[in-house]
């Protein structure tokens, strides 16, 4: 190999601290990139793993009463005899129901918070469809035991053989823990925020009233082959009009649980997290670029005296400077080997974390070829363009002018310069010289801290703006202080109603509708039925929540979409809408598309409108008053007690389903979201991760290229504390110059670029700005000055003032 390129192998050696930073700059590039771009493929196949594996249902079919079990034997035959063409599937029933509790406060959740419980039958043996996979203890064996959804009990602080109580159609029984487990069926608590638990058919039987002896409420239906969407849409209509002209037997929700189910929905926000992680990889990139510029800029103005005595011997340029590509291609495939060594383990490091947190059984760390292969291209690009533009200026030398180490690097010179001399602080006066003299440094310096910065803070103020935007709609939007559910049937029973409304601290309530509807094009997508008065002063439409066209008007089959439906299904103002509302086909027309935080899954209509569509269905006669609702919304006197009137209702009044208040309502929607931005935390992590190490290695080779100035400047009587404090005045000057600016560029950032994803895949987002949040990055950019100071001025001074004037002379 030519002399020329074995000394630059050597110099490698030779400048280890240099060289340890473009390999990390290098590891960088590779393995974020890397490990974000694979995240999302990863946890794709597992779900789809998953469902196969442990036999998520295709068909969840809901009845409106207990129906005989017989039932899922007329379901077995009709598939059977649906066409000429033999199926090899699955038919279960079982008995879901669902019950209340209040949570025992030792976990995540608020003590004392009243929350539905989803309770399971488990009969002798487990369930072959929707399978249940135990991780501690065991199956409940008595009436009076009960195993509780891992995720649930963990955010609860629930303990095995801790006890819980359930309130039910009989009244309050105690159930002891017995285990914990996890199910294909629904995914963790904290991101679903859906309670849990599993029961012996003994312990069924005791919290109903009527005697449930071979009687399920649904049957699971799974096939055991690939089933294109079209023919499960055909098979599906076959059964629902066979259960149809039944008269014993009443279709409530026909679920295609596989398009629609807890697991699926995760893909919306994988594909969230996916454009968040490409956005970060670009600042990673533009970091990193910026580091390894700075770097071999600094190398290459250190050599131009080498260089020149090599073009004096005779070397050409062109081989001089390949020299450099091959410092950098040694250098970049280290950090490439290390980086995708470490691309792996972060990669298995997200997924562990985000299968954890959405209830994944298992984990996977698969690096597709075409995520290797384009992060390898963009990192060779940055790598050797970043050389490129630091080498360049060696073209334009002389080997006269390369000899005398000519350089534009150092200037005394310039506006900066000249207003430092008016500086009364010495210090400050040196320092602002110093920077202004390796202005090139000091900038790019400042450009790769600010961008590492910007990715922080434009993240951190988007989640400020999320939350902010949650409680902003729960205060202008919603003027209830209960949702009390009590069902269709104790809902048309005046009596009932007038036990609650006749509370003297009852200021006023309204009706209202909130429940599962199946679209009749399009029966694999499930939304929330929302109905309530068109002039309702307990949930107030705003027009300031309209994203396109109008409210509906009264009493008509207007229908409002939430933005995240619209998005999702693609649907427009003015598109026609059919759902199937229990046995009852309902059409309408899209008026309007509007943010709806109360649930994110919803359409909005008239409840008059609904209420008349519905009277046929509940055998009501057309004169009935009272609208067909399933819940209350209810407010209270403002010197109330909300917490004890939710309290007598959930634990007196056995026709209460559940009666939640209004802040329950805005922690579970912002516990929903700020479950989901795990990732985001990640990111804000990197990002400050990433400006540190920036600021870190540039500051650690201006330091320690400056050992002959510090030993100077000792000679002539400084002392470590004034050297110390003028190099820390620098960093301040070049921290402020990044910071700050970072966080105004990291607001046009949060706007323009995360809640603008956000936006437009589920609601409209307020930007808004926390004080907290500049505080903590101004405070992590101070801490960061003083790791990347201090440290590197001691590795300056390590050597003796003789040995380094001696170097030097």
């Amino acid at each position: 190999m030519n002399k020329v390129y074995l000394a630059a192998i050597r110099d490698i050696a030779f400048n280890k601290s240099r060289s340890l930073v473009i390999i990390i700059s290098v590891i960088m590039i590779t393995c974020f990139p890397i490990a974000f771009l694979n995240v999302a493929p990863n946890l794709s196949n597992i779900i789809a793993i998953e469902e196969d594996n442990y036999k998520l249902a295709h068909y969840n079919i809901f009845y409106t009463e207990f129906e005989e079990e017989s039932i899922s034997s007329l379901i077995h035959e009709w598939i059977d005899n649906y066409d000429d063409k033999k199926r090899d599937f699955i038919v279960e029933g079982r008995i879901h129901l669902s019950s209340k509790t209040k949570s025992l406060g030792n976990g995540e959740i608020n003590q004392n918070e009243w929350m539905e419980i989803e309770l399971i039958s488990i009969k002798e043996s487990l369930p072959e469809i929707n399978q249940v996979v135990l991780t501690y203890g065991k199956f409940p064996t008595t009436s009076d035991e009960i195993t509780l959804l891992e995720s649930f009990a963990l955010a609860d602080g629930i303990n095995l053989n801790d006890k819980i109580s359930l309130y039910t159609e009989t009244g309050k029984q105690d159930f002891t823990v017995v285990g914990f487990a996890k199910s294909i069926e629904y995914a963790s608590y904290k991101l679903s925020q859906v309670a849990v638990g599993y029961l012996n058919m003994d312990a069924i039987n005791s919290i109903t009233i009527e005697n449930i002896d071979n009687k399920i409420t649904s049957t699971l239906v799974y096939f055991n082959e690939e089933m294109d969407l079209q023919e499960l849409r055909n098979i599906a209509e076959y059964i629902k009009e066979n259960i149809d002209n039944l008269e014993s037997a009443s279709l409530a929700l026909f679920w295609f649980s596989r398009d629609t189910s807890y697991r699926k929905n995760l893909l919306d926000a994988l594909k969230l997290t996916s454009k968040y992680m490409t956005a970060a990889s670009l600042f990673v990139f533009l970091t990193a670029g910026v580091i390894i510029f700075v770097i071999t800029n600094r190398y290459v103005g250190e050599q131009k005296k080498n260089i020149g005595a090599l073009y004096s011997f005779g070397v050409n340029k062109q081989k001089i400077i390949f020299s450099f590509f091959i410092r950098m291609f040694v250098l970049g495939t280290l950090g490439i080997i290390l980086g995708i060594i470490i691309a792996k383990l972060l990669t298995l490091y997200i997924i562990n974390n985000l299968a954890d947190d959405w209830g994944l059984f298992s984990s996977s760390s698969e690096l597709t070829p075409f995520s290797i292969l384009f992060t390898l291209t963009s990192a060779a690009i940055v790598s050797f363009s970043s050389t490129f533009f630091a080498i360049r200026s060696l073209i334009k030398l002389t080997p006269y002018e390369a000899m005398r180490g000519k350089t534009t690097e150092l200037k005394s010179t310039g506006i900066i310069m000249v207003l430092s001399t008016y500086l009364p602080v010495r210090n400050i006066r040196a320092a602002f010289r110093n920077l202004t003299r390796n202005r090139t440094r000091s900038f790019l310096t400042i450009l790769a801290f600010a961008l590492a910065f910007t990715l922080s803070s434009s993240l951190m103020y988007t989640q400020d703006s999320l939350d902010n935007t949650i409680y902003e709609f729960y205060d202008e939007n919603i003027a209830f202080d209960l949702e009390i559910e009590l069902g269709f049937s104790n809902m048309q029973n005046r009596s009932i109603i007038e036990q609650i409304i006749a509370d003297d601290r009852v200021v006023t309530y309204e009706f209202f509708i909130n429940n599962l509807i199946q679209f009749k094009d399009r029966p694999e997508n499930l939304a929330y039925l929302l109905g309530f008065q068109y002039n309702s002063t307990l949930y107030r439409k705003n027009n300031a929540n309209l994203v396109d066209g109008t409210w509906y008007r009264p009493n008509s089959s207007d229908i409002v979409v939430s933005k995240y439906v619209a998005t999702s299904l693609n649907i427009s103002k003015g598109d026609k809408l059919s759902f199937y509302y229990f046995d009852s086909l309902i059409n309408g027309t899209v008026s309007g598309i509007a943010t709806e935080l109360l649930n994110n899954l919803a359409i909005m209509m008239d409840i008059e409108f609904i209420s008349t569509e519905l009277k046929n269905v509940f055998n009501l006669p057309t004169y009935n008053v009272l609208p067909v609702a399933n819940k209350l919304l209810v407010a209270y006197h403002e010197n109330a007690n909300i917490n004890d009137i939710q309290d007598d209702l959930n634990q007196n009044n056995p026709y209460v389903v559940l009666a939640v208040s209004k802040e329950h309502l805005l922690r579970k929607q912002v516990g929903l979201v700020r479950n989901q931005s795990s990732i985001v935390i990640l990111m804000v992590s990197l990002g400050l991760i990433v400006g540190f190490v920036s600021f870190f290695s540039t500051l650690l080779i201006s330091i320690v290229e400056r050992e002959r100035e510090f030993a100077i400047m000792k000679v002539y009587g400084y002392k470590n504390q004034e050297i110390i404090l003028e190099i820390l005045i620098e960093g301040m000057i070049l921290g402020f110059f990044s910071i700050i600016p970072a966080l105004f560029i990291g607001r046009f950032t949060a706007v323009n670029l995360w809640i603008k994803i956000v936006s437009d895949s589920f609601f409209n987002i307020t930007p808004f700005y926390l004080y907290p949040t500049q505080v903590f990055l101004l405070l992590f950019g101070f801490i960061s000055i003083l790791i990347s100071v201090i440290p590197s001025y001691i590795l300056a001074i390590s050597k003796p003032i003789y040995e380094v004037i001696r170097e030097e002379s």
